[in-house]
């Protein structure tokens, strides 16, 4: 099986060749290295950087799901970003939830310490989707020729590539699990107010607990759901949707602790790229023009014509 630096390295020349061909319609993916200027040289680079990088398999790379490297390493910066902007939607509606719960003890100080931990982390994601955009036309413009794709230019780019997208996953880690910690606590609260509203099921409920329930009846309702509108009276129907609440929470979990072990990974691979030595390639002596010289050398022995 190939090393997991390997791995890296080939994601991210696929993810070059894919950038070459949006950039150049008619040249397939399987065209770019030939027909790019100096496309060889640059994945080349990558390959061999990386590779010198891999050593003895360590403990975080043991540990690493391949399958799970390969889906975030295949994941667009932009994929990476609109996720994180999902899931803290989803945490907005649960704060708001949290914030008129009876059953917790969420104030203003909580809501505004999880907006701000939610804000910070986008506004990392948004700006490390900025610079990995800036390092794809960098990589493009030594493919086209544009600039030199020496060794060392190259290492510094790739270098900046895995710390961008070592912090937009740092970041989107960070997210799924400030939303898991709020689907739990949203989950509890619901749950307890299930518990106290039970002897009530049959009878009437005030309009104020009617509000509430339907509010986290339809902040939980999963796309599935078949019931468009809350019945009060209907116990399991709202359990079934704070069951669905849990199974997503569930994936949720297995999402960031998955991240977790590739930003380890990554922290590793981004030290080991700092350390690694490149050298630069002498610079070539001009040839001569052919015929130059032997004529220089005829004239200056002698060996013209006679007469």
């Amino acid at each position: 099986m190939k090393s997991e630096y390997n791995e890296a390295a080939e994601r991210m020349k696929e993810m070059l060749i894919r950038e070459y061909v949006k950039s150049h319609p008619g040249v397939s993916e399987s065209q770019v290295v030939v027909r790019s200027v100096n496309g060889k040289a640059v994945c080349d680079t990558i390959g061999n950087l990386l590779s010198n990088c891999s050593g003895t398999k360590s403990t975080i790379q043991r540990e690493l799901d391949h399958e799970a490297l390969q889906a975030h390493l295949d994941s667009s910066e932009d994929q990476r970003y609109q996720s994180c902007l999902a899931s803290i939607q989803s945490s907005q509606k649960l704060i708001d939830y949290l914030l008129t719960s009876p059953y917790t003890q969420f104030g203003e100080v909580e809501k505004k310490n999880n907006l701000d931990y939610l804000d910070r982390l986008q506004k990392i994601s948004a700006s490390r989707t900025q610079t990995v955009h800036y390092i794809k036309k960098a990589f493009m413009q030594m493919m086209e020729g544009t600039t030199n794709p020496t060794p060392v230019r190259v290492k510094s780019e790739i270098t900046k590539y895995f710390k961008a997208v070592l912090d937009q996953l740092k970041a989107q880690g960070g997210i799924y699990k400030r939303e898991f910690k709020l689907g739990n606590g949203f989950c509890s609260c619901v749950l307890k107010q299930m518990k106290t509203m039970l002897p009530q099921v049959k009878s009437q409920l005030d309009a104020a607990t009617k509000r509430n329930v339907k509010g986290a009846y339809l902040l939980v309702k999963s796309e599935e759901s078949k019931e468009a509108e809350l019945n009060t009276e209907n116990y399991k129907a709202l359990k079934g949707t704070v069951d669905n609440l849990q199974v997503h929470l569930g994936k949720r979990q297995t999402q960031f602790t998955a991240i977790e072990k590739v930003v380890a990974f990554l922290e590793e691979l981004v030290q080991q790229l700092e350390k690694a030595k490149v050298e630069q390639k002498p610079k070539e002596e001009p040839k001569p023009k052919k015929g130059r010289g032997m004529a220089f050398a005829a004239k200056l022995f002698g060996g013209g014509k006679r007469r």
